[in-house]
């Protein structure tokens, strides 16, 4: 595995386990609620669940910090407290494109049963770029 800012991989039970420098640093288990409880060190960190408009409502410590809607580019809108805070959009390469403030500023590939992110940036933090090899299954 190559290092970089994340690696996602399906495991056996059809959940996922995050990665970071070769490192696991968080999974996920599917949930009754049609989501994802996303775990970090043995503790609970993220719990989402499927929402009436196709998307996900997404809590951290019982507080809901963000939803997510279905959009016409074959993404996602994302919404905090009802303002659109930024958006998906499905590439080429087989996964997603996200954006705010109208840059882009992520990338993943799809490859197999894992995703990379290809390309970050934070322009708050003045990072202009970073650029990961992708991995190979």
């Amino acid at each position: 595995m190559n290092s970089g800012i994340f690696n996602v991989f399906d495991n056996i039970f059809g959940d996922h386990d995050v990665y970071s420098d070769g490192h696991q640093i968080s999974h996920s288990e599917k949930n009754i609620f049609g989501g994802e409880d996303i775990y970090s060190n043995g503790h609970k960190v993220i719990h989402t669940e499927a929402n009436s408009l196709g998307g996900k409502d997404i809590y951290t410590n019982g507080h809901q910090i963000v939803h997510t809607e279905p959009n016409i580019f074959g993404g996602d809108n994302i919404y905090n407290h009802g303002h659109l805070i930024s958006h998906t959009e499905s590439n080429i390469l087989g996964g997603n494109d996200l954006y705010a403030g109208g840059h882009m500023i992520a990338q993943t590939q799809q490859l197999g049963n894992g995703i990379s992110i290809l390309k970050y940036s934070d322009p708050l933090a003045h990072i202009d770029s970073y650029e990961m090899p992708s991995f190979h299954l």
